[in-house]
């Protein structure tokens, strides 16, 4: 067992000691036994003190020096400085180092140094103290292979009497070193330890900040929801799994008019209307089961007793695990989306000025009532009402008395029925009845003159007493069509022949007013398909003097070029454009055409004639019809003068006052005025004094009887005085004999026109009529042109 006690303090004050103090001193043998207190200052004996004999290496361990050597705990070893030999070793030394530190047989010191830097290193220091003497101090593992120990060497320069010698003293620090060692292994296991337990810390704490972090997130989530919820437009009821609730938001209290406090801990059945069976809400629950998801509408009743409805979405809540732990109704408010939706209803099948059913509803009506006829092999009937000259009474009151009226109309109408029947408004003031389950035919009859006789009673409309009456058209099921289009179609067209039968009456349709409509609807095809293909072409005809037999005017006369090349007389179409609306466009075509046609021919050199065109009260209608004509007759380069418009009694007596303003301005620029087929109209004779007509055309029905009989023959001569005593001239239309004509210049009728002289030519031909008459020279422009 090496000692485990390192070095007393004596030793350790030896080993510090500057042992080149002693080097010129003299050991003796003389031995104080006060030395064995290791006091060093005791070690050395002075020159004084001397042992007999002399010092003699080989036998140190006699000497004082060698006795007291061998008494410390520490090995120690002289050394020959010149071969770094071990010359002497105490017992500690021996007792370390074994047979290494006998002095029987010399061995360098670098021998117990293990490990060859150890050796180098402790060479390297006893040559220096060869040279400078100088202690050294180092630390070195000694000993074996087998055993090492660790040392701290201290070297010190001696002189003895025999000579000079390196004293070497040697620490075991072995157990001081394994202890460090130990104590350096604990302290990096504890140092691991610490740095294990600190990355468990420092990972401990990054997991507690993400922690912290998703908790704030979630608690951020959690806020927003609870913001959402609470500023929500929509009602929000929160129940626990058996229906109470646990919460509700502003918009809850505000729609319900409940308190959060009023429902908390209730069941949702407080608001129920009582409108929802039990099979609904069976079927609530079930659906609410197997999606988890519900939605609808639900009637429920405010806190005031209001019953309103609600647009309804109900979700279950579930946990980690699958289980339903709470319920989630949203509700809103749609009673406003209700009351639109029902009256966008009403307004899609109702007759917003006067409530009645509009054309929708009608033909769905008219569809059932046919369908239960059918059924039931009964008739049925469908009127056609329209109101007889509705629009001059909107042109004389305005269009709110019109409406006023249609009002009062709706209301008579209504009133004349019977239960079951449906009156309906299809637009303007047309209306429509239907009499369903009719058992004759007099039953019709007698509803129809029932209408006829509330409808031409007065109506007294706020101050404003105003008199109508209608023209009906009546269709019969089965006998005028099975379907409700090929009714309507009939009563519309019966309606229309009412009032070509003078309005207020009411007619039944029959197969002959289908093929007068078959007719029109014909006319109407082809005057469009003429207009869109340059299909329309003007004849002109001359009107003869009486007197002179030469060309003095024209009239210009509309025909139709068919796609099959036929040419029509525009006669019959006239009144298809009127109701249609093309004579507008037709008629200014007609005007620019005469105007371009007739300038052209006075720019070849023939006699300047007159050429007009049939006005027609649509066109007069227009704005400003002056400004629009004369626009025309300037774009054509035709001087005014030239012109003749020619106007019916009808036209000019349906709105005197204004057609005589118009007519007049006609007049500023030079233009004539005609009034055609005059003695059939209803035109006053005390009032044409006041028009401004420069010529009247008598009609041809007049004319044909001058032959005949002697009443034609008065007529043609109070016209022809009439218009003679007012400054005007006059225009005999259908001539066709030569008799006619003699009676007509005896009766001093001015210009005629008809077969007897010439047809309606188209241009070319009627160029070389004037090409005829080159001679001819008017002296005063008296023409006409019509349509």
């Amino acid at each position: 067992m090496k000692p485990k006690n390192l070095i007393p303090q004596s030793t350790e004050r030896l080993a510090s000691l500057d042992l080149t103090e002693m080097e010129d001193q003299d050991f003796t043998d003389t031995f104080d036994e006060r030395t064995q207190s290791l006091e060093l200052n005791q070690l050395f004996l002075p020159d004084a003190v001397t042992e007999s004999g002399s010092f003699r290496v080989s036998g140190v361990h006699q000497t004082t020096l060698g006795r007291l050597l061998d008494a410390i705990p520490i090995a120690a070893m002289l050394l020959d400085p010149a071969q770094q030999t071990i010359v002497f070793s105490n017992k500690s030394a021996i007792r370390l180092f074994g047979g290494l530190a006998s002095p029987v047989r010399p061995v360098p010191f670098s021998r117990i140094c293990v490990g060859s830097s150890a050796a180098q290193r402790a060479e390297k220091l006893l040559g220096l103290m060869v040279m400078d003497r100088s202690p050294h101090t180092f630390e070195a593992t000694v000993g074996t292979e087998q055993c090492p120990l660790w040392g701290r060497i201290h070297l010190r320069s001696v002189r003895v009497p025999s000579g000079r010698f390196i004293l070497v003293l040697i620490e075991d620090l072995t157990a001081e070193k394994r202890h460090a060692v130990t104590m350096c292994k604990r302290g990096d296991d504890l140092e691991i330890r610490v740095r294990q337990r600190t990355a468990d810390l420092m990972r401990t704490n990054e997991e507690l900040k993400t922690e912290i972090l998703i908790r704030k997130q979630a608690q951020k989530r959690l806020d927003l929801a609870a913001k959402v919820i609470a500023s929500a437009n929509e009602a929000i009821l929160i129940t626990d799994l058996k229906g109470s609730i646990i919460h509700v938001n502003k918009a809850f209290t505000r729609i319900t008019g409940y308190s959060k406090n009023e429902v908390l801990g209730k069941n949702p059945k407080i608001m129920a209307s009582g409108r929802h069976d039990t099979t609904f809400w069976a079927e609530f629950w079930q659906t609410l089961a197997q999606s988890g998801h519900w939605r609808g509408e639900v009637w429920d009743r405010r806190k005031n007793g209001e019953v309103f409805p609600k647009m309804l979405a109900v979700s279950a809540v579930k946990n980690k695990k699958g289980l339903t732990t709470h319920y989630v109704a949203i509700f809103s408010d749609i009673s406003t989306k209700k009351e639109s939706e029902e009256r966008m209803e009403y307004m899609a099948h109702y007759d917003p000025l006067t409530g009645l059913p509009n054309r929708l509803l009608f033909r769905d009506r008219l569809r059932q009532a046919l369908q239960r006829v059918a059924r039931d092999g009964k008739m049925l009937a469908l009127m056609f009402i329209d109101l007889d000259l509705f629009k001059n009474i909107n042109d004389t009151f305005g269009h709110s008395k019109g409406d006023e009226l249609l009002t009062a109309v709706a209301e008579r109408l209504t009133e004349c029925v019977r239960q079951g029947d449906t009156v309906a408004r299809l637009g303007g003031d047309e209306f429509t009845v239907i009499m369903s389950d009719v058992p004759e035919s007099r039953n019709i009859i007698r509803m129809a003159q029932r209408i006829m006789g509330s409808l031409s009673k007065p109506f007294y409309l706020k101050g404003h007493e105003i008199f109508t009456t209608a023209s009906i058209g009546i269709s019969v099921y089965p006998m005028n069509g099975v379907d409700g289009d090929t009714l309507l179609k009939h009563a519309d067209t019966a309606m229309y022949h009412a009032k070509d039968l003078g309005k207020n009456n009411f007619q039944f349709f029959s197969q002959r007013m289908n093929e007068e409509l078959t007719r029109l609807m014909r006319l109407e095809i082809t005057l469009r398909r003429a207009i869109e293909s340059n299909g329309l072409i003007l004849h002109y005809q001359p009107i003869i003097d009486t007197t002179t037999g030469h060309i003095v005017s024209m009239e210009a006369l509309l025909r139709i070029k068919t796609t099959q090349g036929k040419i029509l007389s525009a006669g019959a179409f006239i009144s298809v454009a009127e109701e249609r609306g093309l004579i507008v466009p037709l008629g200014e075509w007609i005007l620019a055409t005469a105007c371009r046609q007739n300038q052209a021919w006075q720019a070849a050199g023939y006699p300047p004639v007159k050429v007009a065109v049939n006005v027609s009260l649509r066109q007069l209608k227009e704005p400003d019809p002056v400004s629009k004509f004369m626009g025309i007759v300037r774009e054509c380069g035709m001087d005014p003068r030239y012109l003749e418009l020619e106007l019916t009694e009808s036209a000019i007596m349906e709105n005197p006052e204004r057609i005589i303003a118009i007519l007049k301005e006609f007049r500023k620029y030079g233009v004539s005025i005609s009034i055609d087929d005059f003695g059939t109209g209803y035109s006053s004779l005390s009032r044409l004094r006041y028009l401004p007509i420069d010529k009247l055309k008598i009609d041809m029905s007049f004319v044909s009887d001058l032959t005949k009989d002697a009443t034609g023959h008065a007529l043609i001569t109070t016209i022809v005085t009439l218009a003679h005593s007012l400054g005007m001239t006059t225009v005999a239309e259908g001539v066709e004999h030569k008799e006619q004509l003699d009676i007509l210049r005896t009766l001093r009728c001015d210009t005629y026109q008809g077969f007897y002289f010439s047809r309606a030519v188209n241009a070319a031909m009627f160029e070389r009529l004037l090409g005829e008459q080159a001679a001819f020279r008017m002296t005063r422009p008296t023409g006409v042109a019509s349509i």
